[in-house]
């Protein structure tokens, strides 16, 4: 038998896809949360990443970590929480956790930029998943964000001349596609 593999995040949009994809593939797998919760076939380690609270237990024996979580501030205090907790768990047996490669490897260079399939505004994008949501069209009005001159200006989007990945999928693609019981 494999040992465990812990998900940080594992109720969000991406580690729900991470754990529902390690499960297809017959994993074992362990779920942080920050609330006790039950679900079939998955185990919850009940911990908080901001104040390691929880954390020793969550890593204990687990084979492998996939990083998830996110938060708006203060990810790089729950990363090293997370980091410190598999440590220390790795100087108390032998075999120890792998916490993924992304977070402690090595940089593996550069990925190609990823463009489309569309372009939208972001009015445009509230918009779509107001409708798609089915939840009333609400006024959408330009706010003044401080830095969110280079991003209107184009930053986000590919320079001209740039070796680009195009997308397949677009956001009324992603939003039809998304499961009833996950919000978009």
């Amino acid at each position: 038998m494999t040992s465990p593999i812990l998900v940080t995040g594992g109720t969000g949009t991406l580690g729900h896809q991470v754990v529902s994809r390690l499960q297809e593939a017959g994993r074992e797998v362990r779920v942080l949360s920050r609330r006790s919760r039950g679900q079939h076939g998955l185990l919850f380690a009940t911990g908080d990443l901001a104040t390691g609270e929880g954390l020793a237990a969550a890593v204990r024996e687990v084979g492998t970590i996939v990083h998830c979580a996110s938060n708006r501030k203060g990810d790089a205090e729950a990363t090293r929480n997370l980091v410190r907790a598999a440590a220390q768990e790795k100087s108390s047996r032998t075999a120890s956790p792998h916490l993924v490669y992304i977070v402690l490897g090595e940089p593996r260079g550069r990925v190609p930029d990823m463009a489309g399939p569309q372009v939208l505004s972001f009015a445009a994008v509230i918009r779509m998943y107001l409708q798609a949501t089915g939840r009333r069209p609400r006024p959408v009005v330009p706010i003044w964000t401080p830095g969110i001159g280079p991003i209107r200006a184009g930053a986000l989007c590919p320079r001209p001349g740039t070796e680009v990945t195009l997308g397949r999928r677009s956001w009324l693609d992603f939003l039809a596609e998304k499961p009833a019981d996950q919000p978009a």
